[in-house]
């Protein structure tokens, strides 16, 4: 009977399945590139033949942590450890034709542990191409076949030509969408000498953790080790990325949610003759509230089983694709498929309910007598058109409410895009310059360039002076994820940051705050703010007109040259 019902009206069965199928489809797809990623992540790490990781404690990401060699060296001295190789990510971006921009590296000691999970499956290792011409390079399978590449081709990098040696294997599709180089060739493409990402440790004996531990909260405070299974579950930038994919989701989840309620009210609104029938042959109101949530909860399973295969299909679409996406990986679990489940299960009784309860409160006798509310008292001064809206006033309502929860999405997300942009021009545009200079062919993420280009530019006679410029992201101790800009003291860009409480940067050490942030976090002129495990006392709060700016903090170049690993480096340059 439920079917029966549900297929009266195919079209508007359909149209309603589809509603709530993509928005099951967005759980599936976006839960399935934020948990491959993750899993990524976390072979990476596993594979690697070590038993704990180091990185920079309060980094959002190992892609953003940067530790010296100078640590593993000491490091090799202590009794706890057996070994230590260090890896460094990096990207860059692609010349030629391929169809892909963006190639993500590590580099790796050719002679290292760490390497040896790298699977080679045609060419020759690292380790064994030092006479080879050129620079050595192995490209993992997924990326080969996306770029069309094989071994013997040279890959073009912005930052130097490399010859591809070899193809290799790692079983992720984050690492099998990059490349592996010599450490030293990475550190150089991204100008990082003497730098790492993170260091794989190896134990002595694997009950010397919790020793190694303490000994390395005492001696690089800055930095924190973690198993290499539980890794990728303290990266925050995953967390992220699942919170924005489930919101996303979620969201479309509600807009076919309601359209499943307005579905359910015009299906009650056409039967109340067939319901008042029903009453008056016996049915109990408990059992006309089970046949419609009944319908409800099966419209919405549909849905759930088209969503999933929707959402299934997208993903591997995108990975068979061999567009630089595909390095995102896909990992569809029990508890992905599990959770869409459970939000149709959920979204087909709280859809339902009202529906449903209204169809059991109807009496017999009024519902045969139901003439579907078009004597409903309409007022005279409305037209034509709203007159027929009136009369269907929950099933107008519920449809308003879809649409505008739609509309409402669309602009609060495109808001967000043109809101962004328009508060980093609004930046550049107040620090004064006329100019903006970045590292050719990188991520602005990535980008580095040394204080000696920016003298050299300085030094131009049609140059009136030049300010550099790093931004970055880092954990405080009062909020989870802070905006920090680091601008000399006393150069030019630093002044349109107008200061509304206390001074301007004086002195090692010292932090301004932004008016937001520091209403967020509660603080004000004189207390302290710890920042990636350094302390930092609050001597002014200031306002830019910039949102983007008013919710982060400013510290000392050097300051932020040191804590992002790019002595001597800025990310941007502001010319005058």
């Amino acid at each position: 009977m439920i079917f029966k019902n549900l297929f009266r009206r195919k079209g508007r069965t359909l149209l309603t399945l589809l509603g709530i199928s993509i928005g099951v489809a967005a759980i599936v797809a976006l839960g399935a590139v934020a948990q491959g990623l993750k899993a990524g992540f976390a072979s990476m790490t596993q594979g690697s033949q070590a038993d704990l990781v180091l990185s920079q404690a309060e980094a959002l990401t190992v892609l953003m942590s940067s530790i010296e060699e100078s640590v593993a060296d000491e490091m090799r001295a202590w009794p706890e450890v057996s070994d230590l190789d260090g890896v460094l990510f990096g990207n860059a971006l692609l010349d030629g034709p391929s169809g892909i921009t963006y190639l993500f590296f590590f580099g790796h000691d050719p002679e290292g542990f760490s390497i040896a999970h790298y699977r080679i499956v045609e060419g020759q290792a690292l380790a064994d191409a030092r006479g080879v011409r050129g620079k050595p390079l192995i490209l993992g399978r997924q990326a080969a076949q996306n770029m069309d590449k094989q071994v013997g081709d040279v890959l073009r990098l912005t930052g130097g030509a490399f010859r591809i040696v070899g193809i290799y294997e790692a079983g992720n599709a984050f690492e099998d969408s990059g490349a592996v180089m010599p450490l030293e060739e990475a550190q150089a493409l991204v100008l990082q000498p003497h730098r790492v990402s993170m260091l794989y440790v190896k134990l002595r004996d694997p009950s010397d953790a919790d020793r190694l531990q303490t000994r390395v909260e005492r001696r690089f405070p800055d930095l924190g080790l973690s198993t290499t299974s539980g890794f990728a579950d303290q990266e925050q930038l995953m967390e992220m990325l699942e919170g924005i994919a489930m919101g996303v989701a979620g969201l479309a989840v509600v807009i076919g949610g309601i359209g499943m309620t307005n579905t359910l009210f015009m299906s009650v609104f056409e039967r109340t003759h067939e319901i008042g029938l029903l009453r008056a042959l016996g049915w109990r109101r408990r059992r006309v509230l089970g046949l419609i949530l009944g319908e409800s909860v099966t419209l919405a399973l549909l849905g759930g089983l088209v969503g999933i295969g929707l959402g299934v299909a997208a993903v591997l679409a995108i990975n068979r694709s061999g567009s630089w996406l595909s390095f995102l990986g896909t990992h569809f679990s029990p508890e992905l498929f599990t959770r869409a489940v459970v939000t149709v299960v959920v979204l087909g009784l709280v859809g339902g309910a009202y529906p449903a309860w209204w169809a059991s409160r109807l009496l017999p006798m009024e519902a045969l007598h139901y003439e579907g509310g078009g004597k409903a008292d309409v007022p005279r001064f409305l037209p034509g058109v709203m007159r027929g809206l009136w009369r269907r006033r929950v099933r107008t309502a519920l449809t308003l409410l879809g649409i505008s929860v739609g509309i409402a999405a669309i602009v609060a997300l495109s808001a967000l895009a043109e809101g962004m942009a328009y508060a980093m021009t609004e930046m550049w545009r107040a620090s004064q310059m006329d100019l903006f200079a970045i590292e050719a062919g990188v991520d602005s993420d990535f980008s580095a360039i040394d204080e000696r280009v920016g003298a050299r530019i300085a030094a131009r006679p049609d140059v009136e002076a030049v300010s550099g410029t790093i931004m970055t992201a880092a954990n405080t101790d009062k909020m989870p994820m802070m905006l920090v800009f680091g601008y000399h003291p006393r150069e030019f860009a630093i002044r349109h940051f107008r200061i509304i409480e206390g001074e301007r940067l004086t002195a090692r050490h010292q932090v301004i705050v932004g008016k937001s942030a520091a209403e967020q976090m509660g603080v004000t002129v004189g207390d302290t703010l710890r920042l990636m495990n350094s302390s930092f006392r609050i001597v002014g709060v200031y306002e830019t007109g910039v949102s983007f700016e008013e919710i982060g903090v400013v510290i000392g170049l050097r300051e932020v040259q040191t804590l992002v690993g790019k002595p001597r480096q800025v990310q941007f340059y502001g010319i005058k």
